[in-house]
């Protein structure tokens, strides 16, 4: 698929009041990309086990806080944590409320079939049953719609925070402003775990394009590429790891991933000069980041 197609799709979709339905429809119907099936679910499986190893690593989970930020649509990674029955609360929180009992109940039929849920851990049958019971059986507080920026928890009241592939969709103005209210309620000595993706999203859908196709549009000329359904603010690794530490978090992990041709695709690429003014090379590369950051 040409991704100017998506983008057109997206907005026209992004035009209605009721977008995100429209959308979700979309996913649903066309796509066909919800529910996530098996093989979705577990990579999503995968990467909560790699962050429940990570809290285990830098800190003490028995008991532990943990909060998500951005939790989405299935809550695939807050239900795989709460399968392990030792975090005292899980805090799956999104600016939009997303969560659809149907793609929840999805993920729990995975959850039962490999034995993370008991056989008889019932299906969620509405929206009210599934805030309850996420609470009262899987520790599970859902959180949306609230804003990152204001998330209403007390001062210290977190031991860790973990976002995965949502931070490259927030406005570059908000991003310092999570990231001071992540500080302010995490406790001493806690960790924030983050995956960002650098690349162009588009790439998924149009192989005739690499990951780094966007970094030849100005801002003024990708802005007609940016769906408000498809956000994605393409700033760099440098960008965020200067805001971590002018926050005043302690870098612990740093891991980044790029293209194994990058320099050559980068001979001949026509970049924007807007990159190529204010970036390096190797940051332009830059496709990924795993970044585990420390409150001191």
């Amino acid at each position: 698929m040409n991704f100017r197609f998506k983008v057109f799709l997206q907005t026209i979709f992004g035009i209605f009041p009721n977008s995100e339905s429209i959308n979700y429809f979309a996913q649903k119907h066309i796509t066909k990309s919800l529910p996530i099936n098996k093989d979705v679910f577990l990579q999503k499986q995968r990467e909560a086990l790699t962050q429940h190893e990570i809290f285990g690593m830098y800190g003490q989970r028995d008991g532990a806080v943990v909060y998500e930020i951005g939790c989405g649509w299935h809550l695939a990674t807050a239900l795989v944590l709460g399968s392990y029955k030792c975090y005292s609360k899980i805090i799956a929180l999104d600016i939009i409320d997303h969560v659809r009992v149907e793609l929840v109940n999805a993920n729990l039929h995975h959850l039962r079939d490999d034995g993370s849920l008991p056989p008889d851990f019932a299906d969620f049958t509405n929206k009210k049953d599934l805030r309850e019971r996420l609470l009262s059986q899987l520790n599970i507080d859902l959180v949306a719609p609230r804003d990152a920026v204001n998330t209403e928890m007390p001062d210290n009241s977190v031991d860790f925070i973990y976002s995965l592939l949502v931070f490259e969709h927030i406005s570059p103005e908000v991003i310092p402003l999570i990231m001071k209210e992540s500080f302010r309620i995490l406790k001493p000595q806690g960790f924030i775990s983050l995956t960002i993706h650098y690349s162009d999203h588009y790439y998924t859908v149009d192989k005739s394009i690499t990951e780094y196709n966007f970094l030849k549009y100005s801002e003024k000329e990708w802005k007609k590429y940016n769906p408000k359904l498809h956000y994605v603010n393409r700033l760099r690794h440098s960008d965020f790891m200067s805001v971590f530490r002018e926050l005043g978090f302690e870098v612990i992990e740093e891991i980044t991933d790029r293209h194994e041709n990058w320099e050559e695709i980068f001979k001949d690429f026509p970049f924007s000069d807007e990159f190529t003014k204010k970036y390096t090379p190797d940051d332009l590369s830059i496709t990924s980041a795993y970044i585990v950051l420390k409150k001191t």
